[in-house]
């Protein structure tokens, strides 16, 4: 693929190229995906079960734990991989799934650091004001919504971070910074992008426990061969749609550098 052109674009054109680098990208996208989305199947399994009697009994909560937490390293792991491979797509070079995974050595535990940064004030943000909204001046819940549409606004700049740490060899707290001054300026375009990215992900993943709850709507704890097939159906459906959203992010990454500082020149 020869390297793209290098200038700013309109949001049609950022969803255009998204679409375009993921078609003609397919097994590549999906083979790096499918690692972290095969972890996740144990942990959704053994977080469907906690809710039923079956197999002998529910599984611990110790052990679901411990599943989640590997599936979220393999799951950072997988983020700076497709980054990775975006970018030398974009500049036209030919990235394969084990070198994309090659170039996240002794990158993880900035992708972590910046994904639990965002976490513990997203808990800060949203968490603690809710119970204080809910269980302290119920009658001033809905000022719940405006403190998520604030929170919207506050989450889009750490949206170019990841790509900042990895692609210019940041720390977590200099990515953190650069993506905020990156998406200064760009946050509507941000949103509509991610946006339909998550909601594309979503549908891969939990449209199989849709169908699976539908097939148990007459009562009764789920069988475990329905919820192994739903876990396993999502996590399918997790690694065709997710990469897009990595997609959105490393191209938003690039054009708001070409905008700002005329890296195209």
């Amino acid at each position: 693929m020869e390297a793209a052109e290098l200038r700013p674009v309109s949001l049609g054109e950022l969803l255009d190229r998204t679409f375009t680098l993921y078609r003609s990208h397919f097994q590549l996208f999906v083979g790096i995906m499918v690692i972290p989305s095969a972890f996740a199947v144990p942990f959704n399994v053994a977080f469907a079960l906690q809710e039923t009697a079956t197999l002998g009994g529910r599984l611990s909560s110790a052990l679901a734990l411990l599943l989640g937490a590997a599936s979220w390293i393999v799951y950072c792991l997988a983020i700076g991989a497709t980054t990775y491979a975006v970018s030398e797509i974009y500049l036209g070079h030919h990235p394969t799934v084990r070198g994309s995974y090659g170039k996240m050595r002794n990158r993880l535990w900035g992708i972590i650091g910046v994904v639990l940064i965002y976490a513990l004030q997203l808990f800060g943000i949203m968490i603690i004001p809710w119970f204080t909204l809910i269980y302290v001046v119920p009658f001033f819940v809905f000022a719940y919504f405006g403190l998520m549409a604030l929170f919207v606004r506050w989450s889009l700049g750490y949206a170019v971070s990841i790509p900042a740490l990895l692609l210019e060899n940041l720390s977590m707290f200099a990515a953190i910074r650069r993506g905020v001054q990156l998406t200064r300026g760009r946050k509507w375009q941000l949103f509509v992008a991610i946006s339909l990215s998550i909601v594309i992900g979503f549908a891969g993943v939990i449209g199989p426990f849709w169908i699976a709850m539908m097939l148990s709507a007459r009562g009764g704890p789920r069988p475990w061969w329905l919820i192994s097939a739903s876990a396993a159906l999502g996590a399918v459906g997790g690694a065709i749609t997710w990469p897009l959203l990595m997609i959105v992010l490393v191209l938003c990454y690039y054009d708001a550098r070409i905008r700002k500082e005329a890296v195209n020149l």
